[in-house]
């Protein structure tokens, strides 16, 4: 697993045994940069890219990323907007002929043993008017190793998932440490022995939030955030060990 650090925004990539890689968003940056970081990580082609919900910080980079590097596949949570931003990404997947398919709770596929499974959002007509609680989330399982990518979804959304839910090795801090996620049921059903938070450094919205910080502490393990640690590595083990390296690039 690679939590890119793309300032204030989200790209996690997820690799296999195999070497294939799922790209989880992008950022809002340039993606043509995004490309040329995950040639130098020894990602030179996606098999998916995965987009969680159609908020810049998530899919700003993802049209350069598509016309810059190979990718088999696009997918997101069918969550529609009528942005610029939004048009040039289906744009840029059409004139590459990147097929684009639609998540929802139960998708799920697997790739060299790596588990994929899609808990949200319903895809049921309707559902929350805000586009952060619409957010694709996966839970990414290699034996005994869980990983945990919530998106932006909200303490609500959270809640209503906790059911299909159990201890994770590592959690995708929701909505970059914002208040409005990261409850304490999450954190008690999942207790993460890593917790890696993907935020902009000096960020005008101050992310994370100290009370998320706060149960942070109390109920998970390890907390990295890529405003100081910079990109993270995370390797995961079938047997859930796992080892973690960063860049380190600013200190705590």
């Amino acid at each position: 697993i690679r939590v890119l650090d793309v300032g204030q925004g989200d790209a996690i990539a997820v690799g296999t045994p195999g070497g294939r890689w799922f790209l989880v968003d992008t950022g809002a940056g340039s993606g043509e940069r995004l490309a040329r970081d995950l040639v130098r990580a020894g990602i030179p082609r996606l098999e998916l890219l995965v987009l969680t919900h159609p908020d810049l910080d998530h899919m700003g980079a993802a049209a350069d990323l598509l016309r810059t590097l190979p990718v088999a596949g696009v997918a997101d949570g069918g969550v529609i907007r009528g942005t610029g931003a939004y048009r040039d990404v289906l744009a840029a997947a059409e004139e590459g002929g990147v097929p684009w398919r639609v998540l929802h709770r139960g998708t799920a596929w697997e790739a060299d043993g790596v588990a994929f499974r899609v808990l949200h959002p319903t895809g049921e007509p309707g559902g929350p008017d805000d586009p952060n609680d619409r957010s694709v989330v996966l839970l990414v399982s290699w034996g005994d190793f869980d990983v945990l990518l919530t998106g932006d979804v909200s303490v609500a959304v959270e809640e209503a998932l906790l059911p299909d839910l159990g201890p994770v090795e590592l959690l995708k801090v929701g909505h970059h440490g914002s208040r409005t996620s990261t409850g304490d049921p999450l954190l008690e059903r999942i207790r993460p022995r890593i917790s890696v938070i993907s935020v902009g450094r000096g960020n005008r919205f101050g992310h994370p939030a100290p009370e998320v910080l706060a149960r942070l502490r109390e109920k998970s393990g390890r907390i990295l955030r890529t405003d100081r640690q910079g990109s993270v590595r995370i390797v995961g083990r079938e047997d859930g060990s796992f080892t973690v390296a960063h860049e380190g690039k600013f200190p705590d």
